[in-house]
């Protein structure tokens, strides 16, 4: 459901194409990009509450990861 990017956790593009939520890349007024979590997304988050943070968690750490691979 999430993935990183440039130190953020983003919206996966399955997650959008499920309807989960959509992704703001480009947003005219916001200088950084960011998701909005739509209706479905927050019911599927709210039912699988115990994934949804180990998924959190370990894409936190991987991004961790790959930045200190390329420093």
């Amino acid at each position: 459901m999430l993935q990183t990017e440039k130190k953020r956790l983003r919206l996966t593009p399955k997650a959008v194409a499920l309807g989960c939520g959509k992704r703001h890349d480009n947003p005219k007024k916001i200088k950084h990009p960011f998701d909005v979590i739509g209706p479905l997304g927050q019911k599927v988050i709210a039912e699988n509450l115990g994934w949804v943070m180990e998924d959190m968690t370990q894409e936190k750490q991987r991004g961790f990861h790959q930045r200190r691979k390329a420093a």
